[in-house]
């Protein structure tokens, strides 16, 4: 890509949600101190608290058979994101970005034809909208746990923590996770910090480097996110 997106998190995000999830507050400026109060990953807090961390991107452009639109609505200081899962002409919706018109113009605008819509968890930033494009398209909200989409196999991963009943969808080699896991950082476990711990390390433990698709901020890999999330101090 020629440009960069800026990371959904910064240092005092990701600071403020450890120390929210655990319950402490922590008043020392030294960072080693930081991280060890909120059992945070000292190299990557520092690479994002010096804002050198930008993950390599998916190539939105590809002209691969099975591939990824991304449609980015602006929520408060930065984006929120809704995924089109395409192949031939034929696509599926990956959360709605609390915006019906931008889904319908960027379906429109390739001519493709929707078959069912998938949701990560219920936030309205990532539901809103979801009636008109239904109505629109006539098609639903696909709940079944193995999906096919244009032969392919799509599994729904339960991954609580940001909200109780929050899922991935993983196919080929793409992972969408909604606000479970932004580039170096996590969503908010409002639900649960402990659960969302846990259901993080259900995806960094997958044997295969998948691209993620968060619901905010840039996409990257599972390798990107070992190295790179200030959460990851296993």
């Amino acid at each position: 890509m020629d440009f960069k997106i800026e990371l959904e998190d910064e240092f005092e995000d990701i600071v403020g949600k450890a120390e929210s999830g655990l319950g402490k507050k922590v008043t020392s400026l030294e960072l080693n101190v930081v991280c060890k109060e909120l059992n945070l990953n000292l190299k990557a807090l520092k690479k994002i608290k010096d804002k050198k961390y930008f993950p390599e991107e998916y190539n939105f452009n590809s002209d691969d058979d099975l591939k990824v639109e991304r449609i980015q609505v602006k929520f408060y200081e930065g984006f929120v994101n809704s995924y089109l899962l395409i192949k031939d002409n034929k696509c599926v919706v990956i959360d709605t970005c609390g915006d019906a018109d931008s889904v319908i113009e960027k379906i429109e605008s390739l001519r493709l034809k929707p078959e069912f819509i998938l949701l990560t968890h219920g936030h309205n930033d990532h539901t809103g909208g979801l009636g008109v494009i239904e109505d629109f398209y006539k098609i639903r909200v696909n709940k079944k746990e193995e999906i096919k989409f244009q032969n392919c196999k799509m599994i729904r991963i339960s991954v609580p923590g940001h909200t109780n009943d929050s899922v991935a969808f993983c196919v080929d080699k793409f992972l969408f996770v909604g606000d479970l896991i932004f580039a170096g950082s996590l969503g908010s476990g409002s639900f649960s910090y402990k659960k969302l711990l846990e259901s993080f390390k259900k995806i960094l433990s997958l044997n295969k480097d998948y691209f993620i698709f968060p619901g905010h901020g840039p996409s990257t890999t599972i390798e990107q996110e070992r190295e790179n999330n200030a959460f990851n101090n296993s």
